[in-house]
């Protein structure tokens, strides 16, 4: 997976998590790369901020972040620390909408 260059946003950091999952699944590459692409031109300062791009993106029971993009069917989980501009990539993944239920009723 080939990753654009780094802008002047938000920082990354666990791009590795990111890039083996593109490797893994070549098919969520463009999709990834574009989300990566928002993320560092962004500058975001709360959840607000995300939740006005990303309307399906949601707050965790563990408090992570999570991205659904490619019209739902992957999701990147994240910590972001606003106040220093870095998201935390700690997981990537093919969403399964019973999961999600799942671990909100347990």
């Amino acid at each position: 997976m080939d990753i654009a260059p780094m802008g002047a946003g938000m920082k990354l950091n666990g791009m590795e998590v990111l890039k083996n999952f593109g490797t893994q699944c070549e098919e969520s590459s463009c999709v990834l790369n574009s989300w990566y692409c928002e993320v560092v031109a962004a500058n975001w300062s709360s959840q607000a901020d995300i939740w006005a791009l990303y309307k399906t993106a949601y707050l965790s029971d563990d408090g992570r972040i999570v991205f659904l993009v490619g019209e739902g069917k992957y999701f990147i989980a994240t910590r972001i620390n606003f106040s220093v501009g870095i998201v935390l990539i700690n997981l990537v993944g093919i969403y399964e909408k019973s999961a999600q239920n799942n671990n909100e009723e347990g």
